[in-house]
C-alpha cells in the first residue's frame, strides 16, 4: 500500500490528477455519493475514517492479525461493509 514494492502498482491505478491514494479518496467517497451507495455527500471526517480502517486493515494484514479472520479477500470485503455502514450512520444521523 505505501512501500517501494507498491509504487508501481500506485502509479498503474491511480488517476493522474492525484498523486497519492489518500489525495484520491475524497473523489472516491462522493463518487459512491452520486451512485447512491451512501446518501448525502462524504465530510473530511468521512475521509479520515474510511481511510483509518483501510489503513489499519492493511497494517494488521501485514502482520498476520486479519488473516486469522479469514480470507483476505473475506475481510477486505468485511471492511468495506462496515465502512459504508459507519459512513451511512454518521450522515444519517447529522441530517
Amino acid at each position: 500500500m505505501f512501500g517501494k514494492q507498491a509504487a508501481q502498482t500506485r502509479a498503474d491505478v491511480l488517476p493522474a490528477n492525484f498523486s497519492t491514494s489518500y489525495a484520491y479518496l475524497p473523489a472516491a467517497l462522493q463518487g459512491l455519493h452520486s451512485a447512491g451507495v451512501i446518501p448525502a455527500p462524504p465530510l473530511a471526517a468521512d475521509v479520515l475514517f474510511t481511510w483509518s480502517a483501510i489503513h489499519g486493515a492493511a497494517a494488521l494484514r501485514i502482520g498476520n492479525v486479519a488473516s486469522a479472520q479469514g480470507p483476505v479477500t473475506r475481510v477486505g470485503a468485511d471492511v468495506v461493509q462496515r465502512i459504508l455502514r459507519g459512513i451511512g450512520c454518521a450522515l444519517s444521523s447529522a441530517e
